[in-house]
């Protein structure tokens, strides 16, 4: 028998362990009750009158999840996958916060499942401590498989965790899964390529030499980070909520709010990024030192969490509402609308908002206005995380 097939019978046997002996791990259709009580009010506002709003995995949630699925063009699998999950917050913003009550069942459901001595889930990051002195490569990729199969159970969690740790007890030696996102499309997956899915994502650290340690972030305001399609008024309203600067000009005066002034707190973390204390966001100093249309910024983002940009994995391209959050009402000494603590070589930038299937909403920080533009024009992107 060859490495590769004894590993394999290794993964089928301690997931029939994990499955058969530990209660709290099950597939994605076993949701925890405070997310079905979301997803089945949800469904209600929507129309979908047959749900029964009572916290319980049943036969009335799944077909009204496969109908929401058929009427917005998502495979009718009647779970709550990713691209379900994200069409559902996209309709209801308020909804991609993780209830305080989740978080706890999560923390719970580890510390039941193995000898865990801490879970710790904050800013997207899960680090599960194991009462244990060593973890080896394939006790890892055991648990962090069934680490994806508690998860999936809280689609809230999994859609938004960036990085899960698990450490051994005296945190001086761990393994760090970087993409727990693929957790659903590990758990469907044949066990054969589970093994690869996992190590692709994953490495070994060790704690105590990390250089990169995470800022605080306390935010003040909480900005819509889920990307949307917004009209007009949308954007209007956007700008007045938060009273954010946005200069008129011919094309835009529906939109505008040119008495607007914002005021952010930032901080220099000197390692390319910076904090605004206000929103809780983290910044790219700079950005994209190249200008690409709108159907390659995804690629520049995708490419920094690549590489790991600064040490994190977890950059997005910001909503309209978190760009405009950087225009200052006057222009800097370094003639843009954005404070000096930034390049100004990213003047004009792409959000992940759009206004019409290939029409994007951008901020133009040379000038100081929100406008949206063809995909096909030439801007920059800065991530934010």
């Amino acid at each position: 028998m060859n490495r590769s097939h004894a590993f394999i019978v290794f993964l089928i046997s301690v997931c029939a362990l994990f499955i058969v002996t530990t209660s709290k791990i099950a597939y994605s259709q076993e949701y925890d009750e405070q997310t079905l009580y979301e997803i089945q009010h949800r469904l209600k506002e929507l129309g979908y009158a047959a749900v029964r709003v009572d916290g319980k995995w049943n036969i009335e949630t799944q077909n009204a999840i496969r109908k929401f699925q058929q009427d917005n063009n998502i495979p009718r699998t009647g779970r709550l996958d990713p691209e379900t999950n994200e069409k559902l917050k996209l309709t209801h913003p308020e909804s991609s916060k993780i209830p305080v009550q989740t978080q706890e069942r999560v923390r719970a459901a580890f510390a039941e499942s193995w000898n865990t001595k801490d879970v710790i889930l904050e800013d997207g990051i899960l680090e599960i401590v194991l009462d244990y002195n060593y973890i080896n490569e394939n006790g890892y990729h055991a648990m962090a498989l069934a680490m994806c199969l508690e998860t999936t159970r809280f689609p809230p969690i999994a859609s938004q965790l960036t990085e899960v740790r698990i450490l051994n007890n005296t945190k001086n030696q761990g393994w760090l899964f970087a993409q727990p996102k693929r957790c659903f499309q590990i758990v469907h997956a044949a066990l054969k390529d589970t093994d690869n899915l996992i190590s692709s994502n994953s490495r070994k650290f060790l704690p105590s030499k990390e250089q990169k340690r995470r800022p605080v972030r306390e935010a003040q305001i909480l900005l819509r980070s889920i990307p949307a399609i917004l009209s007009a008024r949308d954007v209007k309203e956007m700008l007045l909520k938060y009273n954010f600067f946005s200069k008129c000009i011919s094309w835009n005066k529906e939109f505008c709010n040119p008495s607007g002034e914002f005021t952010n707190d930032f901080v220099d973390n000197a390692d390319g990024t910076v904090l605004d204390r206000v929103t809780g966001l983290i910044w790219q100093k700079e950005g994209s030192n190249y200008k690409m249309n709108g159907s390659k910024a995804e690629a520049y983002i995708e490419d920094l969490n690549r590489t790991r940009f600064v040490g994190y994995s977890d950059w997005r391209l910001p909503t309209v509402a978190e760009l405009a959050s950087l225009i200052e009402r006057e222009k800097s000494q370094k003639g843009s609308h954005i404070s000096q603590v930034f390049s100004t070589t990213q003047n004009y930038c792409w959000s992940s908002d759009k206004s019409a299937e290939q029409v994007i909403w951008c901020v133009h920080f040379g000038e100081g206005f929100v406008q949206n533009f063809h995909e096909t024009y030439l801007f920059s992107v800065r991530g934010v995380r």
